[in-house]
């Protein structure tokens, strides 16, 4: 059930990180998603996973600072979309 609900999570940070490319999103709930990814990868440390939750939440951070290129987004975005489709099978 926790791993559902992780990865129900993460879906919805993939979606608002595509919608981020295009410059649609709130500044505030993309903080909280990206300190999201960073906790989450710094509890399970022990995985790929991890490193890839771990990268995405600082690539988002950065993102809401600074403008990145929307290719990078696009990569969070499939990255986590594959990780969030994975945790309901």
């Amino acid at each position: 059930m926790i791993v559902q609900l992780l990865g129900l999570l993460d879906v919805a940070v993939a979606v608002s990180s595509l919608l981020m490319a295009y410059g649609i999103y709130s500044r505030t709930l993309m903080l909280a998603f990206s300190v999201y990814l960073i906790a989450k990868s710094l509890v399970f440390f022990s995985s790929l996973a991890s490193i890839i939750d771990f990268a995405s939440g600082i690539v988002i951070l950065a993102a809401v600072y600074w403008t990145m290129p929307p290719i990078v987004l696009g990569i969070v975005f499939l990255a986590l979309i594959q990780k969030g489709a994975f945790s309901f099978f």
